[in-house]
């Protein structure tokens, strides 16, 4: 029996050689594939959103439900985050594309999913693309969580409501009261459209007599227009006589005034002896001379008949 080791490796040593080659050969293969994969022109785009929704490095990134490329960096800055990520393509997104950050699967991870848009500029690397995180079941959990109380106050309310409702209900009264109500209110229809079935022709009639009114009270107020504005002009005339009246009339009353006042001297100057009024009437010593005068010139009247005038006249000659 010939030994193993005078005619070479067993084959175990061979087999383990071959599999550790292979595993050389494999870890090669990845390295020069990431190699080349690593040297493609992978495109990188800015994605800004308000939160990163709990999206990490490497997070796929999908566009219209296809991968093309991950998130290669997050960065937080004022109001939000900053995600950068690398894609092999991106010729058919537009400037308005949006981005969403959703959640990957229903046990976790994130992914973002975008949108191409379709305005016609197209998107280029130094475009930010807007980012847009609407929350996920974690987050309605949370919420559901926080407003918990609240909603049991008001599921108990709501339990309070029905029972109060399937009291007032059960009670009948206020069924009975609905139906009647409902049944008046049909009556009462029935009884406007009966009534407008029967009265169609006098509604009708009253509908023409007033358009005949209104034409004849358009037709009269058109007639008595020109006679309205006659009347107008000739209380125009009225007015101006009537203030021409009113002129003459105060100038009168002035003239009355005047005379009234000269009358008011004179009786004030008989009064006070300043004319022959008030000797007439009080100087007793005038109206006697006066009536002494007047009586001797009587009594000469009285002889000039039977006596004559002696007219002794000297001319020439002094007496």
């Amino acid at each position: 029996m010939t030994h193993p080791s005078s005619h070479g490796f067993s084959p175990e040593v061979k087999v383990g050689a071959v599999t550790l080659l292979s595993l050389l050969l494999l870890l090669g293969g990845i390295i020069v594939g990431k190699n080349l994969l690593a040297r493609t022109s992978l495109i990188t785009i800015t994605i800004r959103s308000a939160s990163s929704g709990g999206a990490e490095i490497a997070s796929p990134v999908f566009v219209n439900g296809v991968k093309r490329g991950s998130i290669t960096r997050i960065e937080p800055v004022r109001g939000g985050v900053i995600i950068t990520a690398s894609m092999d393509n991106i010729s058919d997104l537009r400037r308005d594309a949006i981005a969403r950050i959703m959640i990957l699967e229903i046990t976790g991870g994130r992914k973002i999913e975008i949108a191409p848009g379709i305005a016609q500029e197209p998107l280029s690397e130094r475009d930010t693309v807007r980012g847009i995180y609407a929350g996920d079941i974690a987050d309605l959990i949370a919420l559901i969580g926080t407003v918990g109380t609240d909603l049991q106050t008001i599921v108990r309310r709501l339990d309070t409501i029905t029972q109060a409702g399937t009291e007032l209900l059960a009670d009948g009264s206020v069924v009975s009261n609905a139906r009647a109500t409902l049944q008046n209110l049909s009556d009462i229809t029935l009884t406007a459209r009966t009534f407008l079935d029967d009265n169609n022709a006098t509604l009708q009639t009253i509908a023409t007599d007033l358009a005949e009114i209104t034409r004849a009270l358009r037709s009269t107020v058109i007639t008595t227009t020109p006679r309205i504005e006659q009347l107008i002009n000739q209380l125009d005339s009225t007015i101006l006589v009537a203030r021409t009246l009113i002129t003459s009339g105060t100038a009168t009353v002035q003239r009355l005034d005047g005379l009234i006042n000269n009358l008011n001297s004179f009786i004030s100057d008989a009064r006070n002896g300043n004319n022959i009024i008030h000797k007439f009437i009080y100087d007793q010593e005038f109206n006697r001379r006066l009536d002494s005068t007047i009586a001797r010139l009587q009594i000469f009247l009285d002889n000039l008949p039977r006596d004559g005038v002696n007219v002794n006249v000297r001319l020439g000659s002094r007496p």
